[in-house]
Parts: structure tokens; C-alpha cells; sequence
């Protein structure tokens, strides 16, 4: 049966309810909590500040402009993340941001530092396996379907022509490059590569680069740089090459446009850590100079995960008897581990034989390096 109000209720209640809490009420009128809500709202009342904060529930703790601002502008952490660490809700510490302006990161900035820190719902799914990440995925490919014919449509409009003809009048008439053509139209390298697949538009072969394509027979095989320009030259062009090539390493780690991936022994120690509900970052990117398989910044804590054979693992490789690339990655594992010391942070490496053999033990390491900051890795 409908609970209808009378007259002197609605009296009652727009004296009342600016100071009086909605339990109160609710008693008092013999009516539901829900009830006065949805009355209240119809006839648009609120609650007196004062006494809004004042019947606030009370925190065992004291949340005080400092510290907010010590946790959210000095050590980068998220809203959610103050919250869970004070056992708080989100809304409190917002409202307290608000009470004490405290200017708010933008939503762009605020999900970096966000998943810099937070374990999200995804982490360790994937949408072969979780039918919402499946279904999330299939509308992203549908929305960016969408938004890539608008833009090819807008790129044929401004050309007059269609986006195979045009693709095919700079490449093969003009002879401009995919970079070259990737600026005119705005498009990055990777991806006009792969429309030029999409609209099967073959590429010119690259006989100067492509070492694959020389053969036994061709005039240039077997032979060095030294031969073809000498020993100065060449010299010279290694290191030209060398420069490009570190400030493209270098443009794709700021830009994460680096192809960086788990490995499979990468995956299965992030598994387990996952388990052990450890906080970690993948593919940390320090000063962009190293990427590091796995971080943990609140305890300065760098993880690696190297293969036996590429690292020359001592317990299965002589010393005496590594190949030629098994000593550069030592060497460079050193170069790397120096660095990262220097910086502040500790190292702790793992072969890929004890992370098969036991992960859980690889976890109880980690455990203990962050229960104890000081303690030195053997």
C-alpha cells in the first residue's frame, strides 16, 4: 500500500529536516529512511551544513591538508590508493580535496599515476579467457573501425582521391617514403605499414638493407664495410649508425612505441607475484635509458628475469666456454645493474631454470628484500 503523506507531515518535514538526521525523521513520521529521501528531494530541501558535517561519521584518524598533500603531490599516489591506505572511502578523500582545495590532476595524468600504482581488474586477464575483457574489446574495434574510415574518408575528401589511389601515387609515382608519406597524411610508420597490407600494396625491395636478399651470388656478399670505403670510413659510418640507432631506441622508450613484451618466465613470475598480491610495475622504464622486466618503487626494488643461454647461467655454462653474445649481455647486465645502484636501486635477478623450478621461492625472495630495505642480495 502507498505510504502517502499528509499535510502536517510536509509541515513537519520542511521545518525539520535542514537540522535532524533522516533516521530521526523516520521515526518520528513512522515513515522509511527511502521515504523521507525521496520527499525531501520532491521538495527540494538539504541539510544545514553545520550539522551535515557535524553528523558525518567520525574517523578514527585525522586527515589533514599536509598529508593529503604529502601522499598526492609529493609520492604521485592515486585518490584510490589514499583511500585503501587510510580504510577510508574514495568519496571521503574527495571530499576532503575539496574542502581544502587541493587542485586535482587532470584525468589524463591522474590514470597514469593511477596505473602506475593500483593492481587493476585486469591484471592477469585476457579476453580469450574473461568475457568482459572479450566484449570490451570487440566495441573498442568497432569504435576505432568507425573512426578510421571517418578519417580515411575525410584524407580522400581533402586529396580528391581514394586512399589506395593516393597511397600508391606517393609511394610508387612520387617515390616518397612510408615516413615521408606517414607526415603528409599523419599517420605513423607501423600503421601505414600495415594499410599498405591492408590494400595489398606491395613494397619496393630494399636490396641496399636487406642482407637476406644478396645471396651468395650477389657482388656485395661476404664483404665489410672496411673493403668498400676503408678502415676511416667505415669507422665513421658505424658510428653514425650507432647514433641513429640509440636515439631511436631512446624516442621509443619515451614514447612506449618500443615493442616490449613478458616472456614466458616473465609471465609466470608475475603470476605468482600476483598471488602473493604484490604491487609491481612491468617494463619499468628508468630515465629512459634501461627498461627493467619488473619494479616495485615504494621499495626501490628492480626484478630481472634472464633466460640460461643468453645470460650464460654459471650453474649450467662454463665460464671459460661463453659464446660471443652470451658475454656482450653479461657485459651489459653489469653496465645496466651499475647504473641502477647508482640510482638508488636494488637488483634482484633470477635464472629461468629457479623460476621454473620454483616461482614461489623466487616470490619469497622478493618478500623478503621489501620486508627488509637494507638487507644486501647474494
Amino acid at each position: 500500500m502507498r505510504n502517502h503523506w499528509k499535510k502536517e507531515e510536509i509541515i513537519y518535514l520542511k521545518k525539520e529536516y535542514c537540522n535532524n538526521k533522516n533516521k530521526d525523521l523516520a521515526n518520528k513520521l513512522k515513515k522509511t529512511e527511502s521515504s523521507i529521501n525521496n520527499k525531501a528531494y520532491e521538495l527540494n530541501l538539504k541539510k544545514d551544513k553545520e550539522f551535515y558535517c557535524k553528523a558525518r561519521r567520525h574517523l578514527p584518524l585525522e586527515i589533514n591538508k599536509k598529508k593529503l598533500e604529502e601522499l598526492y603531490l609529493i609520492n604521485k599516489i592515486s585518490i584510490r590508493r589514499i583511500a585503501k591506505e587510510l580504510n577510508v572511502g574514495k568519496t571521503t578523500i574527495e571530499y576532503y580535496f575539496n574542502k581544502y582545495k587541493i587542485k586535482r590532476r587532470d584525468k589524463s595524468e591522474a590514470n597514469k599515476e593511477r596505473f602506475k600504482w593500483d593492481i587493476v581488474w585486469t591484471k592477469g586477464k585476457s579476453k580469450e579467457k574473461d568475457p568482459r575483457l572479450k566484449n570490451i574489446s570487440n566495441k573498442l574495434k568497432i569504435i576505432w573501425g568507425i573512426r578510421k574510415q571517418k578519417r580515411i574518408k575525410n584524407i580522400e575528401l581533402k586529396f580528391n582521391k581514394t586512399f589506395r589511389d593516393l597511397l600508391n601515387q606517393l609511394y610508387w609515382i612520387e617515390g616518397l617514403s612510408l615516413e615521408k608519406i606517414g607526415k603528409k597524411l599523419g599517420y605513423d610508420r607501423v600503421i601505414l605499414s600495415n594499410l599498405f597490407k591492408e590494400y595489398d600494396i606491395n613494397l619496393r625491395p630494399n636490396f641496399q638493407y636487406i642482407s637476406s636478399l644478396k645471396g651468395a651470388n650477389h657482388s656485395h656478399f661476404g664483404k665489410s664495410w672496411e673493403i668498400f670505403f676503408g678502415k676511416e670510413k667505415a669507422y665513421e659510418l658505424r658510428k653514425k649508425a650507432s647514433v641513429r640507432a640509440r636515439k631511436a631506441i631512446i624516442r621509443r622508450i619515451s614514447n612506449n612505441e618500443f615493442p616490449f613484451f613478458n616472456t614466458k618466465i616473465e609471465l609466470k613470475l608475475s603470476e605468482e607475484m600476483t598471488k602473493g598480491d604484490i604491487s609491481f610495475i612491468s617494463q619499468f622504464n628508468i630515465d629512459n635509458r634501461f627498461v627493467c622486466d619488473f619494479a616495485i618503487p615504494s621499495s626501490k626494488l628492480v626484478i630481472e628475469c634472464d633466460g640460461d643461454y643468453w645470460h650464460g647461467n654459471p650453474s649450467l655454462y662454463n665460464k671459460e666456454k661463453l659464446g660471443e653474445r652470451q658475454k656482450i649481455n653479461i657485459y651489459r647486465d653489469k653496465i645496466k645493474d651499475k647504473y641502477i645502484n647508482k640510482k638508488g636501486w636494488k637488483i634482484l635477478r633470477f635464472f629461468e631454470s629457479d623460476i621454473k623450478k620454483s616461482p614461489i621461492r623466487c616470490v619469497n625472495e622478493i618478500e623478503r628484500h621489501i620486508n627488509n630495505p637494507l638487507l644486501e642480495h647474494q
